[in-house]
Formats: structure tokens, sequence, C-alpha cells
């Protein structure tokens, strides 16, 4: 389960293509300036992006043969693979409109300590009537990841200033946004290549089963820093 969250939390970096990380930047600058026509477009630019990044990434995968060998080997389901990828670019993107919308604490709250919760629970709640495999595990992420994106969406979309929905013109500064989400690309692929990579190594050179193993390791060695 570790090996194979590990290998799409690295995919998902690609599938946001920092797209996230321009809501957290421009949401504050357009609620300023009232510009909620930039504002509409601002949200339609990153739904729509990280949508076509997510597909994309998808098609790579399925041309990757070393890829579609893990999956047969390990027995695991490519769709459900696909949409825990989906769900998780874009509960990142929903983090970062709390952010960009001054709700910082409630956004890592959410991330760090109500969706692991919720992921237990659901893994407590399928002990009684599945075996606790990688695919139940893999599918109870994904089942967190739907609820906390659905009530963040929710949650937005009232907590929004009523102008952003209530007026039609859209506008749009692509090329801004653009520019500015590609350097967050490339520091985002680097820090999760640091943590994750070394879990990869593992599973490739050893098994699947050692790098889980070694996730629990380095989490409890984490403490330390604590």
């Amino acid at each position: 389960y570790t090996y194979l969250l590990s290998i799409v939390i690295i995919f998902s970096v690609i599938g946001k293509f920092g797209f996230h990380n321009v809501l957290t930047k421009y949401i504050p600058i357009y609620t300023q300036k009232q510009s909620w026509s930039l504002y509409r477009g601002l949200i339609i630019f990153v739904a729509i992006g990280t949508l076509c990044s997510c597909v994309l990434v998808g098609l790579i995968c399925l041309g990757l043969d070393n890829f579609l060998n893990v999956i047969a080997k390990l027995e695991t389901n490519f769709v459900l693979l696909f949409l825990l990828l989906v769900t998780l670019c874009f509960s990142d993107v929903a983090y970062s409109a709390l952010q960009g919308l001054k709700r910082v604490v409630l956004s890592e709250s959410l991330r760090e300590i109500i969706r692991p919760l919720l992921f237990l629970f659901l893994i407590l709640c399928f002990q009684p009537y599945l075996d606790l495999d990688r695919n139940s595990a893999l599918f109870a992420n994904l089942l967190s990841l739907i609820v906390i994106a659905a009530a963040l969406s929710v949650w937005l979309f009232f907590k929004s200033p009523e102008e952003v929905f209530s007026k039609k013109k859209i506008s749009f500064e692509s090329g801004q946004w653009f520019s500015f989400a590609c350097p967050m690309l490339l520091i985002a692929g680097m820090n999760v290549l640091l943590n994750r990579t070394d879990i990869i190594m593992v599973g490739n050179y050893m098994s699947p089963s050692y790098a889980g193993v070694y996730s629990i390791a380095t989490r409890f060695s984490e403490l330390t820093l604590f």
C-alpha cells in the first residue's frame, strides 16, 4: 500500500502542475482588488488545468510497461489508482483555496488531522467485512479524500464572496498564472522526490512489503525531529 501510494503521490505532482499554488497566491489579490471576473476565471483555469494534467498523467502511465507490470504484480486496479490520483490533486486544490481565503489553520487541520482520522475510521469499518490488503486501504484512502474534497467544495461555495457567483463575466490571465505554476511544479516535485524516492527505491530493489516496513520506520524516526 505504501509503495503504491508513494507512486501516486509522485505522479500527483505532475497532476497538480503547480496550479493549486496559483490559488494560494491570486485569491487574496483578486479579493482585495475585487476583481471578481478574474477570480472566476482563476477557479475555472485551475479546475480544468488540474483535470487535464491528471488525464495526461493517466495516459502516460498506460504507456509505461514498468508501471503496468507493477500493477499486475501487486494485483491492483489501474482505475482505482487513477481515481486516487484525481481526488488527491483536487483535494490539494481545495486546501490551497482555503489558504488563499486565509483559513490556513483549517486547511492544515483537515489535511494533517481530520483526513487521516477519517481514513483510520474507514479502515476500522472495513475490517469486519473485507480483508485488509493494499486495495482496501487504497479504497479507504480514496473515500476519505472524496469526503474531504466534497465537504471543502460545499464550504468554499458558501464562504466565498457573493460577488464571485453573482456576476457572469469571466476574465483570464492564463499566461501569468501558468508562468507562476511552472516554477512551483519544479519546487513541489523536488520536495516530493526527496520524501518519496527512498520508498520507491526500497520497493524496486527489495520488495513492496519491505517498502512498507521502511516507511513505518522512517515515520517513527521523524518523531525525534518533533
